[in-house]
């Protein structure tokens, strides 16, 4: 599952400054509450991790932004 956020991470911010190790670390704390939305093929398309009151993670991938997702 880490690794498919931190894809989804990377596709909607290409330009974030964040190292692979680093970001797979923060994404898999077993802490987080994680919220996801997947589109029709089954893939995450869109996500929400949380960790205490920080919003770690919040996309949607391009296509399917503005639908209510």
């Amino acid at each position: 599952m880490t690794e498919k956020l931190y894809a989804l991470f990377k596709r909607n911010f290409p330009f974030a400054m964040r190292e692979e190790e680093t970001a797979l670390r923060i994404l898999s704390n077993p802490e987080n509450c994680i919220f996801i939305h997947k589109d029709s093929s089954g893939a995450i398309a869109g996500a929400a991790v949380i960790h205490k009151n920080n919003v770690l993670l919040l996309c949607v991938d391009r296509p399917l932004r503005h639908r209510g997702i």
